[in-house]
């Protein structure tokens, strides 16, 4: 059955603004044959060109750009000096939440079964896909409705909407080229077998990061390498086995440029020894090359925001240590703000995102953390050290976090600590944080005093045996421990 906003027309334009319904609410959008109207207003009447659940390929767009995604059937009652305006609200969610507006195209129609077409633009339609859904061009669901209104003098007034949301299947249109799902650095004057893939984590289009880090020694310099897909790579590499091979390669500023074959492409070189950082863009076909940063500096309230606190990195890319944090704090990997890594907070105070004013936050009283940066994810966690202990079998107690020795911080920073413990010879220990394994710090071989995160049990000899005073040292970087 049909339902009709019950709006006098003549009296809503006289006035300037919508009257309220009296009638039933509208119900839904039906998806049967025959289709019944789904935007009923005083006068005007609709259907829809895409039926619920159906697919939208932006990228069939015709000439003018557009989708066509109404048949306006019926127009009455309208004053002649107005017009018909249509607007597409299109949302991610079913519920509408955060929805946001296209104006259609109304255009008169061509056959005898319409009065007017309403067409959206394909690229609006793209754009707001790929800010409110994903920059991946695969099929997904977003969800619309539609609000008519009488224009007149410039004054534009409400007709009507569709109370339900009906879904569609988009496709949007697809960027210029293919991200594909690994890329690898191919080294000059070697062969496919010892290219060196880049880490990436998550989708590739939403996420279109690649990182490598790369170790020069003084033997190798100059180092020349260039970018590959995976396509290159398992499509093999000689000429005859992969004619359309691709490699990518600097062009200008900061930007790669894709050429075929390999010896039209520019290359990447490093002239001196170094641990190198080379991050893509393969989204908008950018890059950095800089020198790898050895720490993280964490600048913040609870250090007077100098560059004290460090975290340290087996990989370049993943960072983690302790650090006092009272109130604000950011990440720098320099020790300074002009570090060419500055990073603040992208917004939900997990994310990191270069350049941000934006400081990160801490919840409550200053307090020691364990801090974990990922600067491949661009994201980090905090967690709170609530007991740092001595485990191990060492004073009887065994490895039993609940019989281990507490240790007491010296200051109000919880930098340094101390346990008096009994030590026996050719007993083992390390450092446990939280009543756990999933912090700790063991030994190193061969550097005596030298800790790291899941380090080797640290051994009693004969000349430390008996009770002694261990320190514990996390204000600088590599932690270090010692006894009295």
């Amino acid at each position: 059955m049909k339902k009709y906003l019950n709006i006098a027309l003549a009296a809503v334009l006289s006035m300037g603004f919508a009257a309220c319904s009296d009638d039933d609410p509208y119900l839904g959008i039906p998806s049967v044959n025959p289709q019944e109207p789904i935007m009923p207003a005083d006068g005007v009447t609709a259907t829809d060109a895409v039926a619920a659940g159906g697919s939208v390929d932006l990228n069939a767009a015709g000439e003018n750009g557009s989708v066509k995604m109404l048949d306006v059937t019926e127009v009455k009652d309208m004053p002649a000096s107005s017009k018909l305006a249509i607007v597409m609200n299109i949302s991610a969610t079913e519920d509408m939440a955060n929805a946001q507006a296209i104006d259609m195209t109304v255009a008169p129609a061509t056959d005898g079964n319409a009065v007017y077409y309403a067409y959206v633009s394909a690229n609006e339609w793209t754009e707001l896909f790929r800010t409110m859904v994903s920059r991946d061009p695969a099929p997904k669901s977003m969800w619309v409705n539609y609000v008519a209104y009488a224009i007149s003098e410039n004054q534009r007034v409400l007709l009507g909407t569709v109370g339900a949301a009906q879904e569609v299947v988009v496709t949007p249109i697809a960027p210029d080229h293919v991200i594909e799902s690994a890329y690898y650095l191919y080294f000059s004057g070697k062969g496919f077998a010892d290219v060196y893939k880049l880490s990436h984590e998550g989708n590739v289009y939403d996420n279109p990061e690649f990182i490598a880090v790369i170790n020069v020694e003084a033997g190798q310099v100059p180092c020349s390498f260039q970018l590959i897909p995976e396509s290159t790579k398992a499509a093999g590499q000689t000429w005859a086995q992969n004619p359309a091979r691709v490699f990518y390669g600097p062009d200008g500023l900061m930007s790669l440029v894709a050429s075929t074959p390999e010896a039209n492409a520019p290359e990447f070189t490093i002239t001196s020894a170094g641990r190198y950082e080379l991050r893509v863009d393969m989204y908008y076909l950018t890059y950095k090359l800089q020198a790898a940063a050895e720490y993280l500096y964490v600048p913040g309230g609870g250090n007077g925001w100098s560059f004290s606190t460090m975290l340290g990195t087996d990989n370049y890319i993943n960072y983690q240590g302790f650090a006092y944090l009272d109130g604000q704090f950011k990440f720098t990997n320099a020790p300074g703000w002009d570090a060419p890594g500055n990073y603040g907070n992208a917004g939900d105070n997990t994310t990191l995102q270069n350049g941000s004013n934006d400081n990160f936050s801490v919840d409550g009283p200053a307090d020691l953390y364990y801090l974990n940066v990922d600067l491949g994810k661009m994201s980090y966690t905090k967690t709170a050290i609530t007991k740092i202990a001595i485990i191990g079998d060492v004073a009887g107690i065994g490895w039993d976090h609940g019989k281990s020795i507490a240790m007491t911080a010296d200051d109000a920073t919880k930098l340094t600590w101390s346990a008096t413990v009994n030590l026996e010879e050719g007993k083992e220990w390390k450092f446990a944080m939280n009543g756990g394994w999933d912090i700790n710090l063991g030994g190193v071989a061969g550097e005596d005093n030298i800790l790291r995160f899941g380090g080797d049990n640290i051994k009693v000899t004969a000349a430390d045996a008996g009770a002694r005073t261990i320190h514990l040292d996390l204000s600088t970087v590599p932690y270090q421990w010692w006894m009295e």
